[in-house]
């Protein structure tokens, strides 16, 4: 009797086991398909924000609107957390990645006014390769083989994007400025570990307490709206005391126009496209999509952004499709998928001992390897 009871429980446990997994799976292609629209959404970014700047708007100007809408809209959503969490200490540690932000999207943007934006969001993508060299020089950790690989990859296919062999051997400014962004961006992932985890990403340094992601969200887009704002009342007040430095400096931070930009139906439209779906809620639905969704095939999907940011510049007529810009972003898209194709392989491979364990665990009776404390969202 008691063995019999024994096999209906383990019967019961079994089915809600299925039960799980099967919603599992739904949330985890649910969740694949948000991480897809977030790509999308980013694409087209490019290009509604070359449309922002054909309305008038300064680089610093559109970037003051876009963080300040998103940083609104992520206060609101994410409230209770902030409320909760807030503290002068979380904002000291998060202040230099809103910086470093600030930096990266201002960069981007200058790239976008000297060049296209299928240059722009196929040079951008060179981040995901630049990434392990800068982790080289901040925790001493060789990049793999194919690292290297992929940079000399990327390296051709940013000269075959970005130099006009026809009139002699010139590099186009804004590539220069991008390559920069690029930089920068790899820049605040290194520095997200440095300044908020101990080489962990969301793993608190020793003796300091784990940071909400809402929380650091709403720090990192506060501060790069305050950035650009300072930077936007610099710009001004240089042009009130020096006139004649508006037609020389000036212009690559506020034009003239940005009040009018922000009128316009085409300046409003894009800024609003800018801060409330290609900041804000990207970055929400990806937070909760990587719940559910390993942090390699996150990495994979999401690096198909500059694909669509290019693919979009040519159907909105920014760009002819012209062999240099398959050559060269072919290139580019094949040595970010390789560096991400490697990383999800060896996160695959670092968990494999973690799964077996769980494995084990619930053929013993379905209990959970809790002692293992596994986190299935940890970052490789």
């Amino acid at each position: 009797m008691h063995s019999a009871e024994s096999r209906d429980t383990i019967c019961e446990k079994r089915r809600n086991v299925s039960k799980r997994g099967i919603a599992l799976i739904g949330k985890n292609n649910a969740a694949k398909l948000a991480l897809a629209l977030t790509s999308v959404i980013w694409g087209a970014g490019f290009v509604f924000s070359q449309t922002a700047l054909d309305a008038g708007f300064g680089p610093a100007g559109l970037l003051l609107v876009r963080f300040s809408v998103a940083a609104v809209l992520v206060g609101i959503i994410y409230r209770k957390t902030i409320r909760r969490s807030f503290s002068l200490a979380a904002f000291r540690r998060v202040f230099i990645l809103g910086v470093i932000l600030a930096a990266s999207f201002l960069a981007q943007t200058l790239g976008l006014m000297f060049s296209t934006p299928s240059n722009n969001a196929l040079i951008t993508a060179a981040y995901v390769v630049i990434t392990p060299f800068l982790w080289r020089l901040v925790f001493k950790k060789k990049p793999t083989r194919s690292a290297y690989a992929a940079s000399v990859i990327c390296f051709f296919g940013v000269v075959a994007l970005s130099f006009d062999f026809s009139a002699g051997f010139s590099f186009r400014a804004g590539d220069l400025w991008t390559l920069g962004c690029a930089v920068l961006f790899a820049a605040q992932i290194v520095a997200t570990e440095a300044y908020v985890g101990d080489g962990k990403a969301g793993v608190p340094a020793q003796g300091e307490s784990r940071l909400d992601y809402g929380l650091l969200l709403f720090i990192e887009l506060f501060t790069a709206a305050l950035t650009t704002a300072l930077l936007v009342l610099a710009a001004r007040v240089a042009v009130a005391a020096f006139p004649g430095i508006y037609d020389t400096a000036a212009p690559l931070l506020v034009t003239r126009r940005d009040l009018d930009a922000l009128l316009s139906p085409s300046g409003a439209v894009s800024a609003a496209f800018l801060g409330v779906l290609s900041t804000a809620l990207c970055y929400v639905m990806q937070t909760s999509a990587q719940r559910y969704v390993s942090s390699g095939a996150a990495s994979i999907i999401l690096s198909m952004e500059s694909m669509f940011g290019a693919v979009f510049s040519v159907l909105t007529g920014y760009d002819a499709l012209s062999f240099r810009l398959v050559l060269g972003g072919g290139l580019i898209l094949a040595s970010v998928t390789l560096q991400e194709i490697v990383n999800f392989t060896l996160a695959s491979r670092s968990g494999s001992a973690v799964r077996g364990a769980e494995q084990h665990s619930r053929r013993r009776g379905y209990k959970f390897a809790a002692a293992l404390k596994i986190n299935k969202t940890e970052e490789l």
